[in-house]
């Protein structure tokens, strides 16, 4: 069984290979069923070829005409653009002019080559239609020359009346009073011209002069400020120098203040350490005393406790003394200190009070220095901005006006240097529209449905080469048929 399925998908694998010799002894078996085959589609492409009516092109062309769109500028432009004509012809002209021939409406197509003037009709049919081709284009091909000879007269009608006008200005010209009156009428525009530049200079001399005295005045009030406000800050400086400088030596008199304090505590100590010395040794003197004996009767000890009493004496002397320099003369002293101490930080306390108040007051005068210099700095720089301005006004119009005199000036030479000359441009005018005149062409048909000279479409060659290749292809498809039918009524026997 494993065999069988093994050995399967090889047969398979090899019926579906394609044997190329099998294929050509099956085309070589059928190679009658295949001529047969091209022998038929060969004769019936040959009937169809021979058969078949000749076909031809018929042409039409129409040449867009020429016209004057802008007259000033003189350029010679088409009609009509080809765009416009095109989708004219399309939309109405070949359904309007085709109502009778229904049949050849969809076959006339229209044209037209890329950057020309050229619209193309074209027609293919049989030389028995060209009648009514030749009929159909005429009537399409008439219907654009009228619409267009319209437009063209219009323009023709515009050309002419200048024609017209440029003669009767040309006799006008040459006409010698109406030159006197011409050279005169622009002389007297010309000393019009020049008195109203001369009162607009003086004009503008006058405004000089006044912005000048005004700006010097607005110059002046701005240094007078400038000057009042330096002052009083000068003022305010010397000032503060005045008071830093009693604050100073107020500031100095304490300091001295607190070292004659600082003296005094150290000779109140030293006095404390002169007092505690005494006193140790009143102690010392009192305990030798209690020791001493107390009979006087012998001399020496009468003398000893003589020394003895003395000596307490002078301590206690000393020590009162230096208690009462301590409690009453440093006392009073210190107390006098404090005094002047107090009366001079006092004092300090005022002047810096008032420094701080001329502080604030130079600040407030500085920024009211600053606030006035800015302003009138600001209305100086808006007076000569506006003095700019008008000055710019008047130079516009002084140049507009001088313009105008230089154009009348060139005008009037112009007029007197040569009369023959404006006759003649003139006479080249009327020459240029003459000119235009002829240049306008009027649209026109280049041939009315035109025959080519050769048959167009399909020729009968290729119509039996494509016969003979549909045989040959027709005939081996029948062969690989006729052979598949073949092999099935063998199965279906077998």
């Amino acid at each position: 069984m494993n065999n069988q399925e093994h050995e399967n998908p090889q047969r398979y694998i090899a019926d579906d290979e394609i044997d190329l010799v099998q294929l050509f002894l099956i085309l070589l078996k059928r190679k009658y069923l295949i001529l047969s085959t091209f022998v038929v589609c060969i004769v019936l492409g040959a009937g169809f070829a021979f058969l078949k009516p000749t076909s031809y092109e018929y042409l039409t062309v129409i040449e867009i005409g020429t016209t004057i769109k802008n007259m000033e500028i003189g350029n010679i432009e088409a009609i009509e653009s080809s765009a416009a004509v095109l989708e004219k012809v399309k939309a109405a002209y070949i359904p309007l002019n085709s109502q009778s021939e229904d049949s050849l409406i969809a076959k006339v197509s229209v044209s037209s080559p890329k950057n020309s003037k050229l619209i193309i009709l074209k027609n293919v049919g049989s030389q028995q239609l060209e009648k009514e081709y030749s009929a159909l284009h005429k009537k399409i091909a008439d219907a654009v020359l009228d619409d267009h000879q319209t437009k063209l007269q219009s323009v023709q009608q515009q050309l002419l009346s200048q024609v017209a006008r440029s003669k009767s200005d040309l006799d006008k010209i040459v006409l010698p009073e109406l030159m006197q009156i011409k050279t005169k009428t622009l002389l007297e525009n010309i000393v019009h011209k020049k008195r109203n530049l001369r009162a607009l200079e003086d004009e503008e001399n006058a405004h000089v002069l006044r912005s000048s005295i005004e700006l010097d005045k607005l110059e002046s009030k701005l240094l007078g400020t400038y000057d009042a406000q330096k002052i009083k800050i000068n003022n305010l400086k010397n000032k503060a120098s005045r008071e830093e400088a009693v604050l100073a030596a107020l500031k100095s008199q304490g300091s001295n203040l607190e070292k004659k304090k600082e003296l005094l505590t150290q000779e109140r100590n030293l006095l404390l350490t002169q007092i505690k010395e005494i006193t140790e040794a009143l102690d010392q003197i009192q305990k030798e005393r209690w020791r001493a004996p107390t009979n006087v009767d012998s001399p020496a000890n009468a003398l000893t406790l003589m020394m003895v009493e003395n000596q307490l004496g002078q301590y206690r002397t000393r020590k009162e003394n230096l208690d009462f320099r301590i409690e009453v003369d440093l006392t009073q002293k210190n107390n006098n200190f404090d005094m002047l101490l107090a009366d001079i930080n006092r004092q300090i306390i005022t002047q810096e009070n008032v420094l701080a108040a001329l502080v604030v007051e130079f600040e407030i005068q500085e920024k009211i220095h600053v606030r006035e210099v800015t302003q009138a700095k600001n209305v100086i720089q808006q007076f000569k901005a506006d003095e700019l301005k008008l000055q710019s006004d008047y130079k516009r119009q002084r140049e507009v006006k001088q313009s105008e005199i230089n154009d009348t000036i060139n005008r009037l030479s112009e007029y007197n240097i040569d009369h023959d000359f404006i006759v003649d441009n003139q006479k080249q005018r009327i020459s240029e529209l003459d000119a235009k005149l002829s240049n306008l062409q009027a649209t026109k048909t280049l041939g009315v449905a035109v025959r080519s000279a050769k048959p167009v479409g399909t020729g009968k060659s290729l119509i039996l080469a494509l016969a003979g290749m549909l045989g040959l292809m027709g005939g081996i498809v029948m062969a690989f048929l006729a052979e598949f039918m073949s092999k099935v009524r063998q199965q279906q026997v077998g």
